[in-house]
This record gives C-alpha cells, structure tokens and sequence, in this order.
C-alpha cells in the first residue's frame, strides 16, 4: 500500500522561510526601500491636492497653485519609475528565491532513501514536484512584491492620515476589528482545507499516471471503463475538496469588504463635522479621504494573497516534508580499496516483514567473479541491493574494503560500486548524455569505445542524429536490449572496482549476448563482480558459484566442483541444461 511522504510542521516550515529570507537578507533591504520610496512618491499627491484645495479655497495666487499642480505631476511621475524599479527588483529576487528552493527540493528528491521511494505513491512524489513547487513559485514571483507593497502602502497611508489630521485618521481604524477578526477566523480554517486540497491532487496525479503507465494493459484487458471510473472517483474528490476553501473565501470577502466600508463613512461624517465646528480644513478632510481611498486597493491585495498565502504554505509544507526523510547515506567520503565485499551473518526482510536473507555469511575477495543462483524468490536479487548500498541489511553487516555501504557518501559509494539491473531506465536527452551519466568528462571517442565494448556500434550508427539523437521520454524509442546495453555503456566509463549484474544481459538475444560478453570481458578484468544469474551459462565463467536457497546459502564453489557433489546446483544445471529452449524460472 502507498504511503505519503511527510508534511512539514508549522515550526519546520517557519524555520525554512527564516533561512530563505536570511540568505536573501540585503535584496529584501533593498526592495523594501525601493517599496517604500514608491509608496512614499504615492502619498505626495493627495497631500498636496489637499494643500491645493485649500490654497484655492483661501484665494491664494494662480503661481501657487501652478507650482502645486507641477509638483503633484512630479510625484507621479517619482511613483512610476520607483514602482517600476521596485518591480524590477522584486522579479529578481523572486526568481532567484524560487531557483534556491527548486534546486534544494530537486537535491532533497533525489537525496530520498530507495525504500522510501519504492514505498511512497507516484501521484505524491509528481504533484509536489509539479503542482505544489509552482503554486509557491506564484506566490513567490508574484505575491511576496504585491504584500510587500500592499504592506507599505497602508502604513505609510496610515503615517500620512495621521500627520495630517489624527483625529480623522482614528475613523481609519474602525474596520480593524472587523478584518482582523474576519481573517483570524479564515485562516484557522483555510490550513486544513488547503492541505487536504493539496492532498487530492496526489490522488488524480497518481491515477492517471497509473492508467497513462498501463495503457497496454488496459487496451489489452478492456478495462477502459474501471479505469475511467477510477480517475473520475479522483477528479470528483478533488473538485469536492476545492470547493471548501472556496466556500470559506465567499464568507470572509464580504466581512473584509464591510471593514473597507466603514472607515470611508465614519471620515465623511467626522469630517464634515470638524469643518462645521471650525477644528479642520477641508483640504485636510479631501487628503485623509484620498489616503484612505488608497487604503483600499492596497487591502484588496493584501486580502487576496492573504488567502493565496495559506496554500502557498501548505505547498511549502509538503515541499519541505521531502526532506524530513533520514537521509540512508552517510557522512564517510573516503577512498576505498580494491573491492573486497564481506557479509557477516547478515539477514535482511522488507518492511520487517518475514526474512527474504537468513543468516548469509560471505567473503568475496578483490577481483574475484561470484555468480549467485538460486530458485526464483531465493533472495538472489535482495542480496546483489545489499550488496550495492542500496539497502542496509536488518541483522549483520556488509563492508566494503572494511566500510559499512550506509557509512558512506552517495558519492563516494558509487564511485566505487555499480549496480546493472534489467529494469535500466533511459533517460530524457540524447545518447551522449545518457552515456555522459557514469563519467561526465569522457571524449566523444570514449563514448564511442564504451558502446563498441557493449556490442552497441551497430544501431547507434544507424541513428538519424547518431550520438545526438534523442532518446527516453518523447524521443527515439529504444529496445530494451539497446537500453541495456546503453547502461553497460555507462559502466565503462564509470570504471568501478565493485560491478553488481542482476540479470543485465537479460534482454540480448545469442548474438548480442556473446558480442557484449567479449567487450565486457575486458571491463570485468580485475574487479570484484557479482553475477546474479537467471540463466546458468553465466556460472561457467565463475570464480566461484554460489547457490542460494530460501533466503540461506546452501552450497558455494567453482562450477565444476558443485556438479561433482551431485547437490542441488547439479540438480538445477541438469535441468536447466536440458531445457534452455524453454524458459526456467530461476
């Protein structure tokens, strides 16, 4: 059953804005000067046009009121280059935030345990990466320079009202409370909703990359309809999610609205008020009028990305979960020796479930070729993933040249050991960059020797770009065998001291098979290999055979000796010998 990654806690999450807005400390000065210098350029002209109406009302000179009206037109034209300034600066640093937190959620994605990888659905893993990473891009990009400004721009409206007039400027706070109660009540709510939204999304991501991933399946066992149900199911739970966070805007909006309203009123009667009594002017009822009038705006944003702000959080929160995961690799990056692999009563289940390895005791030494075989199911396959480091065993240990794999850097792991599976994956990009994977400074003739080596000159060659054609996803399909061989390709230029071949050649018919044994014959050359073998040809090239059963080690050495102790590996090769026209599943 799939389980979902974990979600940051509010602590957590306030810990990683802290570190982003640390790193980023002067740019945000900077912006927030420039911020406030396009805020402050805002505010000259409705105090001015307030020192205008009563320069006017006092019969003041027509020069006067010349010189307010240029000074006005230059505080707006002040406003629009500042604001432009300032929306300059805040684009770079949003781009630069969001780069920061893209590249260390990539880091943290690809730094995720293998188990828990394997244990976590496709659907959680795709709609953070995809979904979750852009919605707090927006907010970056977008919302952060649009508070910052709605932020300024009511206090410094707010300084303004006050200096011209506190007593008109006290109605600017009457819709405080309702807001601020408004919103408290929102926000309490608007957590959850948004996270369970967020959650939903999961659910379709992983359904319809399920359905897109079987196709054939689906094509081939008519099971169109289920499958259509299923992500209908998916489609009707998240639009049912939406709609809470929907229902809870459509309430708070109108209580904000109100607070806007109110302020606006009470200045008007107050105002008119204190003219009628001869305690304020009218210019300074028009300008407290104008700032507040200013106020709205700037609160509308601010009430917008308020609520863009709690799903911003709850994306940042799943982001961040990512890399609450412990980390399965260590701190050692060492250089390591020749390649003696030990494993010392080691037993290993999967998910502390029932023993797939029971009690392995196993030396292998520096250059030495070990072919492991064994019924299907006998652990072989488990036994070549302890060996590579990708999982740590649940009793015993396993060293390499005296390291435990877990110790070690992922770094520094596989520069010294590699892992070839049947189930190679052919990445987005071209046939160079593929192959570039296991050393990323190889020539264009290296690149060239290692598919030779592989028996992989031939199609390559053929292919409309050559090296440069593209391949995996949307590009050039490749068979499986030519994606096998692709990944040996790697391995050569990768030059490890430790090779692990869990059925690599699987996939190669005769010729491919022998052609690719040749060139791998050179590459094996003096390196510790372990072999595990799904056909029995492979254990005749041996150093030494080891036969496992039920998870335990049954019989170990040379092809030729266990065929003369009439064990069960004789017994298994006879059977296998007999029918290799017909698969045996071992």
């Amino acid at each position: 059953m799939p389980v979902t990654l974990p979600i940051a806690d509010d602590p957590t999450v306030r810990r990683e804005v802290r570190h982003l807005l640390t790193a980023h400390r002067w740019p945000i000065v900077f912006l927030t000067l420039a911020h406030a210098a396009a805020v402050a350029a805002g505010l000259v002209a409705p105090w001015l046009l307030g020192v205008l109406v009563d320069r006017v009302a006092g019969g003041h000179q027509a020069t006067q009121v010349d010189r307010l009206a240029l000074a006005i037109a230059a505080s707006v034209l002040a406003q629009a280059v500042t604001r432009w300034i300032a929306s300059r600066m805040a684009f770079v640093l949003g781009e630069d935030v969001f780069h920061e937190l893209r590249s260390t959620f990539t880091d943290r994605v690809l730094g995720l345990p293998l188990s828990a990888v394997e244990r976590t659905s496709t659907g959680d893993i795709a709609s953070r990466t995809t979904h979750d990473i852009e919605t707090v891009a927006d907010f970056v990009r977008i919302g952060i320079p649009e508070v910052m400004t709605g932020t300024l721009s009511v206090l410094l409206s707010l300084t303004a009202a006050f200096v011209v007039d506190w007593k008109l400027a006290l109605c600017c706070l009457l819709g405080l409370p309702v807001i601020v109660t408004a919103t408290r009540w929102f926000t309490r709510r608007a957590r959850p909703a948004f996270a369970t939204e967020l959650a939903t999304y999961s659910t379709v991501n992983a359904s319809v990359i399920e359905t897109v991933q079987g196709a054939s399946v689906v094509e081939g066992l008519g099971i169109r309809a289920p499958r259509r149900e299923k992500m209908a199911i998916s489609a009707r739970e998240a639009r049912d999610a939406q709609f809470v966070p929907l229902r809870l805007r459509t309430r708070w909006f109108p209580l904000v609205q109100l607070g806007y309203q109110l302020p606006m009123l009470c200045v008007l009667l107050v105002g008119g008020m204190l003219v009628t009594q001869g305690r304020a002017g009218i210019g300074q009822v028009a300008s407290v009028s104008m700032f507040l009038t200013l106020l709205v705006d700037p609160l509308d944003d601010l009430v917008y990305w308020w609520g863009d702000l709690q799903m911003s959080r709850a994306a940042f929160a799943r982001i961040t979960g990512v890399g609450l995961i412990p980390s399965d690799r260590g701190d050692k990056d060492v250089e390591l020796g020749d390649g003696r692999v030990v494993l010392r009563d080691v037993s290993f289940a999967y998910d502390r479930g029932i023993d797939v390895l029971s009690e392995v005791n196993l030396d292998i030494a520096a250059g030495e070729r070990i072919c492991v075989v064994g019924a299907s199911g006998a652990g072989k396959s488990t036994l070549a993933l302890l060996v590579a480091g990708v999982y740590a065993p649940s009793v015993g240990t396993v060293t390499l040249d005296g390291h435990a794999p877990h110790e070690l850097t992922s770094d520094a792991l596989r520069d010294h050991v590699v892992m070839v599976t049947q189930e190679d994956h052919v990445f987005a990009g071209t046939v160079s960059e593929n192959i570039l994977l296991g050393r990323e400074d190889a020539s264009r003739q290296q690149i060239t020797d290692a598919l030779s080596s592989v028996g992989a000159q031939g199609w390559s060659a053929e292919l409309p770009d050559g090296l440069d054609t593209v391949v995996g996803d949307g590009g050039h399909e490749l068979t499986p065998a030519q994606a096998q061989q692709l990944a040996l390709a790697r391995v050569m230029l990768k030059d490890p001291k430790v090779i692990v071949l869990d059925e690599a050649t699987s996939m190669f018919d005769g010729s491919q098979r022998r052609e690719a044994d040749s060139g791998l014959a050179g590459l094996l050359a003096g390196r510790t290999v372990i072999s595990i073998a799904h056909r029995l040809d492979s254990a005749l090239t041996a150093d030494r055979v080891v036969m496992l059963d039920e998870g335990r080690i049954i019989e170990t050495g040379d092809h030729q000796e266990l065929l003369d102790r009439q064990g069960r590996y004789a017994a298994l090769w006879r059977v296998w010998e007999n029918n290799q026209s017909t698969p045996l599943d071992i």
